[in-house]
């Protein structure tokens, strides 16, 4: 994923993984929550024995990726802290019904959602 992210727009992989669609997520049942826990476990746990950094983005888009491959519904978040500082960052996180797949943070508050 991150190698596609290099190669490729972002804005072409959104497109054909349908990654930012704009229809409302259903809401996910106990089990398909369950699912949504355990993906997120695996995304971050490969993810941090990896032998590069594996950031934000490519963990939120393989998420994405598997719980599609389930059949269940998910939202990836994109955001910004403060665009008009020199050293704003970016976050993207992936959300499924009420649990964090992946991305979780504490101050999630600080980022504006990009829509």
């Amino acid at each position: 994923m991150r190698g596609a992210l290099w190669m490729v727009p972002f804005r072409v992989l959104a497109r054909r993984w349908e990654l930012l669609d704009a229809n409302d997520p259903k809401e996910p049942s106990l089990e398909e929550l369950g699912i949504a826990r355990r993906v997120g476990r695996l995304v971050q746990g490969v993810a941090r024995r990896m032998p590069f950094t594996c950031n934000c983005l490519p963990q939120a888009i393989v998420g994405k990726r598997l719980l599609a491959r389930y059949g269940i519904s998910s939202e990836l978040k994109l955001g910004v802290n403060d665009v008009r500082a020199e050293d704003f960052t970016a976050h993207a996180w992936l959300v499924c019904g009420s649990v964090y797949v992946t991305g979780y943070l504490s101050g999630e508050g600080e980022y504006k959602v990009l829509d």
